[in-house]
């Protein structure tokens, strides 16, 4: 795969930053529509006659800023280490280790780290080896990294020309090539399951809202406008929805009331998007962080419990996020974490191990669970099916 590269001169800041999920808990998203069209640049809006906001708020009203807290600082929690039969992936005793990825083939994760530095990097483990892997090493923040379907690219995004951009790098490492120049945020890349199309978050300077857009990874000069929302997840498997289409998961505020975030999903197929679905939500619970089974049949996220409790990134309690796992129909749902500690970021391997993100020993660190272990424990029939990679593919 051969992509082109772009220069970008902006040297204006990022306006908004989104490192970990536990910091999206509500809406960012007041008054934001949905339109089904073909996947065509957005419309013209308006011009905003208020200037964009500059604070972060994590419920109420649609306002975003940076953080001042980054996971370089992770929070002290207090949390029994065995609440769960979880295994620990990595051992950062400075520092945090975050944003898990895992390969197609399962034989290795990447994630972001500050253990050796209090900007992130890009790291890469090979599984069931105690060995890293630097893959990025630079004075701006790496973040977010996404394994391509064959294994063999890496996308991130990182601040490295001051603002937010997606970038590309090869497996093995390399000079990463950089496939977004927005002067607006735009994170969370996601690749489409041929490997030729990435997904992605952007703060729209124009709606100020979190809008997903998705752009071709060898040319990227004509991003395509999906909708409204944040955190994009392309299904890994082609062709799961009602229609025949590709399904994207993405976590969406509500309109009104407390706007606690929830888990939609919408269909698109030969240039189409379809209306959204929501999977769950509630103006008590926020849910966060949606990710795929490798088979596309179950989604895993988190839980966060009273949400209004949390009015800042700073302030995340112990025991407020759970990891849940339900089919992607909505009809079963399972209880994957419980206890003190703040469980996020769930990615789901093909080793049938969900690995995630956790504080349950005082700092952030992967660990994992398995999916089939904890369906049978919550009483589901052994018959019942457990997310394996397709012998297709």
């Amino acid at each position: 795969m051969k992509i082109r590269s772009h220069t970008c001169n902006s040297t204006r800041s990022c306006s908004a930053l989104l490192l970990a999920a536990g910091l999206a808990l509500a809406g960012c998203e007041a008054n934001q529509g949905w339109y089904t069209s073909p996947a065509a640049e957005r419309p013209a809006e308006p011009t905003p006659t208020t200037p964009p906001p500059t604070e972060l708020s994590l419920f109420g009203q649609e306002t975003w800023g940076a953080p001042t807290a980054l996971p370089a600082d992770p929070i002290p929690l207090t949390s029994n280490p065995n609440s769960v039969n979880a295994s620990r992936i990595t051992f950062a005793e400075e520092g945090a280790d975050f944003d898990p990825c895992v390969s197609s083939s399962g034989g290795f994760m990447v994630f972001a780290s500050t253990q050796h530095s209090r900007n992130a990097d890009i790291y890469l483990k090979n599984l069931g080896s105690t060995i890293l892997t630097q893959l990025t090493n630079d004075p701006g923040r790496d973040v977010m990294p996404k394994i391509s379907p064959d294994g063999q690219w890496i996308a991130f995004a990182s601040d490295r020309a001051l603002d937010w951009n997606i970038y590309v790098m090869p497996r093995a490492g390399g000079r990463p090539v950089q496939i977004t120049w927005e002067s607006a945020a735009e994170l969370h890349p996601s690749w489409s399951p041929d490997g030729k199309q990435i997904a992605y978050s952007k703060l729209g300077q124009t709606s100020g809202r979190w809008e997903i857009w998705v752009t071709d990874v060898t040319n990227t000069s004509t991003p395509h406008f999906l909708g409204y929302g944040l955190f994009p997840e392309w299904c890994p498997k082609a062709g799961t929805g009602p229609n025949g289409g590709d399904l994207i998961l993405f976590q969406r505020s509500a309109d009104r009331g407390d706007r606690a975030f929830g888990i939609w999903m919408f269909e698109m197929k030969g240039g189409q998007v379809g209306s959204p679905s929501q999977l769950i939500g509630s103006p008590a619970t926020a849910y966060i962080n949606p990710n795929w089974s490798p088979d596309g049949r179950y989604v895993v996220f988190a839980s966060v419990s009273d949400p209004h409790a949390i009015q800042s990134a700073d302030k995340v309690f112990t025991g407020d996020s759970d990891l849940w796992m339900m089919s992607s129909d909505g009809n079963t749902m399972v209880s994957l974490t419980t206890g003190n500690s703040s469980d996020l970021l769930p990615a789901w391997g093909t080793d049938g191990n969900i690995y995630f993100v956790s504080t349950r020993t005082g700092r952030d660190n992967i660990w994992a669970i398995n999916a089939e272990t904890a369906m049978l424990a919550a009483g589901l029939s052994p018959s019942e099916p457990v997310a394996t990679v397709p012998t297709d593919q």
